[in-house]
C-alpha cells in the first residue's frame, strides 16, 4: 500500500532535481572565468525568497541580464531591488518579469526610451520614487540629457531603492511565507532527486531505453506495409480478446 506513495515521492523528487540541474546549467553557459555556479543558484535560490519572485524567474531574469552585458553580482542585485518595488506596490512575479523585460530592451537598443520607461512604471509605480530620488524628475527627456546611458540608468534605480526607506520597510506577509514553503519543499525534493538519479544511474538507463525505442521503431518502419498491418491487427486483438478470456 506504500509503494505507490513512495514512487510517487521519487518521481517528484527526480522531476525536481531535472528542473534544478537544467536552471544549473543554463547558469554554466553564462559563466564568467572563474564562477562557482553552485555557489550563483544558492544566492538566487537566497533571492527567490524575497516576495515576488521565484527560482524560476530570478534564474531566467539574471540570465537575460546577463546576455546584455550586466554581471552576474549586478543581475542579483537588480532582482533584489526589483522585488523590493514590487512588494512596495503591491504587485507580483509577473510585473517584475515585465520590467526586466523592459530593463533588457532598454540594455540592447543602448537607449532610455518613454515607452519602455512607461511599462515600467506601469506595472510597478513605485519605480517612479526611485526615478525621483536618482534623477529629480519622471521625465524621459531630462533624464536622458544627462548623457546616462541604459546600463547606468538601471544601476541608478537600484541604487535608489536600495537607500530609500519606503522599500526597506515593504515586506510580503504570510502570502510570501506560503510561497517560500513551497519552494522549500521543491528544494529538498531536487536533492532527494539527485540522490536517486545518482544511486542507479538514471541518466544511463533513460540513454539505454532511448536507443531501445529508437531501434524498435526503425525496426517496424523497415518492415514492408502488409507485415505492418499483420502486426497492428494482432495486437489490437490480443487487446480485444485479452479481458474476454480473463472475465
Amino acid at each position: 500500500r506504500l509503494s505507490l506513495p513512495i514512487l510517487g515521492v521519487g518521481a517528484a523528487a527526480v522531476t525536481s532535481f531535472a528542473k534544478f540541474e537544467k536552471l544549473e546549467l543554463s547558469l554554466k553557459a553564462l559563466a564568467e572565468e572563474g564562477e562557482d555556479t553552485g555557489e550563483t543558484l544558492k544566492r538566487l535560490q537566497e533571492i527567490a525568497q524575497l516576495p515576488g519572485i521565484n527560482l524560476d524567474q530570478a534564474a531566467n531574469a539574471s540570465a537575460q541580464l546577463r546576455t546584455v552585458g550586466f554581471e552576474a553580482a549586478q543581475a542579483e542585485q537588480i532582482l533584489i531591488g526589483l522585488s523590493k518595488a514590487v512588494t512596495l506596490s503591491s504587485k507580483g512575479p509577473e510585473q517584475l518579469g515585465a520590467v526586466v523585460k523592459q530593463l533588457v530592451q532598454m540594455s540592447a537598443k543602448g537607449r532610455i526610451l518613454q515607452e519602455d520607461l512607461g511599462v515600467i512604471v506601469e506595472n510597478v509605480p513605485s519605480i517612479g520614487i526611485a526615478l525621483e530620488d536618482a534623477f529629480g524628475s519622471q521625465n524621459i527627456e531630462a533624464i536622458r540629457n544627462t548623457g546616462i546611458s541604459a546600463q547606468a540608468f538601471t544601476g541608478e534605480i537600484i541604487k535608489a531603492i536600495s537607500v530609500n526607506e519606503k522599500f526597506q520597510k515593504a515586506t510580503g506577509g504570510l502570502s510570501n511565507e506560503f510561497d517560500n514553503f513551497g519552494q522549500a519543499v521543491q528544494f529538498s525534493l531536487s536533492t532527494l532527486g539527485k540522490s536517486i538519479a545518482e544511486s542507479i544511474n538514471l541518466s544511463g538507463i533513460l540513454q539505454k531505453l532511448s536507443g531501445f525505442l529508437s531501434r524498435v521503431t526503425q525496426a517496424f518502419s523497415d518492415l514492408s506495409p502488409s507485415t505492418q498491418k499483420f502486426i497492428i491487427v494482432t495486437a489490437l486483438a490480443a487487446a480485444a480478446i485479452g479481458p474476454l478470456l480473463l472475465g
